[in-house]
């Protein structure tokens, strides 16, 4: 090894230490370091990288429970499929219990609808037509 290169970061030694750049070309400095250990080891990681690979596994996971649920807006004669117009709803109208369990991040809830698949309390809507029942309860209550 040259005495001359001193390590930038962070690391017990190997190949990787001398490394200024992830695999992805972002720098592995300030703030865009995560430290972390690992099997007695210090490891530098990416965050930038380790972002992007969270947003991927939600987008994943969103994408087969909506392919699970059928892939498009359970409305009668609604025909829209696009997924980023496409929400999750409770048919029983009972999400407000499963706030209060502190179930309330997507990732979280879209895994436990894929646990509960067989029970059919949900379905997807697409934003208009979820506004709609919203609207049509609402009025049924003041009535």
């Amino acid at each position: 090894m040259r005495k001359d290169i001193k390590n930038p970061g962070i690391g017990t030694g190997g190949t990787y230490r001398l490394r200024t750049k992830c695999i992805n070309g972002h720098p592995l400095s300030g703030n865009n370091v995560w430290l972390r250990k690992s099997g007695g080891r210090r490891e530098r990681r990416c965050k930038t990288c380790s972002r992007l690979r969270g947003i991927e596994c939600r987008i994943r996971l969103k994408a087969r429970l909506f392919n699970c649920l059928g892939g498009r807006c359970s409305w009668d004669g609604c025909k829209i499929k696009d997924f980023d117009m496409l929400t999750l709803d409770h048919v029983y109208n009972d999400g407000a219990k499963e706030r209060i369990r502190k179930i309330t991040s997507g990732d979280a809830t879209y895994r436990r609808v894929l646990k509960l698949l067989p029970s059919r309390r949900y379905q997807l809507l697409c934003a208009n037509h979820n506004l709609k029942k919203q609207l049509e309860r609402l009025r049924a209550e003041r009535i």
